[in-house]
């Protein structure tokens, strides 16, 4: 079976802020970096991405969001991001070397020190031949999540850490950051792994990033979030403004927790489904032959809701009501649930499973994430 043969000791490394320090951790381990995540960042989908002043990007301002370093190149370093495969290269970027210190990324590297369990020699990992690594996740007491995505206020600005030193919640104008409401009333960053508490119910006091195991527990209720089992602790933007400034701290405050000013909500994380042999109606004018754009598009768009695509122009609509398609080739674009959405690499087949490819015949197709290998079996790609 696999073994882990080493136990994290609770104690982090940090890194020189340079690229060889960087290189030489990355070398060996996964690196958690900090960076400051822009709008080309969030639309970046392949190739290696830059961020240079000229071009009208700068991102060496600050940070606002926690990646992995997993490994690296001379042109670019490959970053994991948190986002899900549907974003970016399957759930990865290539940040250029090229531009050094490129979004902050050796500001804040670290990793985890870990040592030798008591009676166990260090050899790695041992692989018992089998297809897949499989661990069974114990439920803790944080729970099961339950909705999932932004946490934005009613003037617009979203939930945010400040900087990793007081690890404040702040609101920013950055939206990128995913948190996850449990079963059991925690708000858990996805990034960090990490939940939203408070040091004590006082007024104003400051709402921040801490462990979870001794995070505050919160009520979700349709106006916002208020301390668990208390009376009328609410959510609030420090000073009351409906539209605070940028980087304005979360606090907690006492009153009536039906005010606009109070209102915090979990916009939940959305994806593109691709969905074969159907098309939408209701098209709106803008259209491009380039799905990237295309997409942009209709995000900038209020009344776009998804987009038909005839084989050669994506056309944005105004309808999400699949109808049949007039040719094979055509296809149409939603917008759904991550949660609900199919792998990134397939799509929404006839008979609503998830494949790379549809047709008429859809009878012995391999399953999402599998392909069909020369000895006739459906398995994973590396397993072939």
């Amino acid at each position: 079976e696999a073994v882990v043969s080493t136990q994290s000791t609770g104690k982090t490394q940090w890194l020189s802020q340079s690229d060889d320090a960087l290189v030489a951790a990355a070398a060996e381990k996964i690196v958690t970096v900090a960076i400051l995540v822009v709008s080309d960042f969030s639309y970046y989908s392949t190739g290696i991405f830059e961020c240079l002043p000229a071009s009208g990007c700068d991102c060496s301002n600050s940070i606002n969001h926690a990646v992995t370093v997993v490994g690296y190149k001379p042109e670019f370093w490959l970053v994991r991001n948190s986002w899900g495969t549907w974003w970016g290269d399957e759930g990865y970027i290539k940040m250029t070397r090229a531009q050094d210190n490129i979004c902050n990324i050796n500001k804040y590297a670290q990793y985890p020190v870990l040592e030798c369990k008591d009676d166990q020699t260090c050899e790695g990992y041992v692989h018992d031949g089998s297809d897949d690594w499989a661990f069974e996740e114990e439920e803790g007491e944080v729970g099961d999540d339950v909705s999932c995505g932004e946490i934005v206020h009613y003037g617009g600005k979203c939930v945010d850490m400040a900087d990793t030193t007081t690890k404040n919640a702040v609101l920013t104008s950055m939206c990128y950051r995913k948190f996850c409401y449990t079963s059991n009333g925690y708000i858990r960053d996805a990034a960090s792994d990490m939940c939203l508490t408070v040091d004590g119910i006082s007024w104003n006091g400051p709402v921040k990033f801490g462990e979870c195991a001794s995070a505050e527990q919160w009520e979700k209720t349709d106006n916002g979030f208020t301390v668990k089992d208390s009376n009328n602790w609410c959510w609030h933007p420090y000073g009351g403004s409906i539209n605070p400034y940028e980087n304005t701290q979360v606090v907690i405050w006492r009153g009536s927790c039906t005010q606009d000013r109070v209102h915090y909500g979990i916009e939940e994380e959305m994806c593109w489904e691709e969905v074969a042999n159907r098309k939408l109606g209701s098209l709106l004018g803008d259209e491009s032959t380039d799905f990237n754009e295309a997409k942009e598009l209709c995000v900038e768009n209020d009344d776009c809701k998804g987009l038909y695509f005839d084989g050669e122009t994506y056309y944005l609509s105004g309808s999400d009501e699949l109808e049949a398609a007039n040719d094979t080739g055509d296809k149409a674009f939603i917008i759904v649930s991550c949660d609900e959405a199919c792998d990134a690499g397939t799509m929404l087949c006839d008979d609503n499973e998830c494949r790379q490819e549809c047709s008429d015949d859809d009878e012995g197709k391999c399953p999402s994430g599998t392909v069909l290998c020369d000895d006739g079996e459906c398995k994973h790609e590396h397993m072939c």
